[in-house]
């Protein structure tokens, strides 16, 4: 849930405008591997990274908080099952 939070607060450093997405200061930030700022240069920059888009789409509208929730339940079923099985 980290992530989360830090990715959202590095979205509100981008923008969409028509339908591409920028970050609106210098020096490019990242979503992965951890999120990044962008620089504080005042500069329209260009997201390069394709997944970096889609995390960013991911955000604006608010599907992150059902992929967060499907991550924690696929986990806790994961464990569930692997708890079975390493008690037989």
């Amino acid at each position: 849930m980290a992530y989360w939070a830090r990715a959202v607060s590095v979205a509100k450093n981008a923008t969409s405008v028509n339908g591409v997405v920028y970050w609106t200061s210098g020096g490019p930030g990242t979503f992965l591997p951890w999120p990044m700022d962008p620089g504080h240069l005042t500069v329209m920059t260009r997201m390069d990274s394709a997944l970096d888009e889609f995390i960013f789409h991911l955000i604006t509208s608010y599907a992150y908080v059902l992929v967060a929730i499907f991550v924690i339940c696929l986990c806790g079923v994961w464990g569930w099952q692997i708890g079975r099985y390493v008690n037989g």
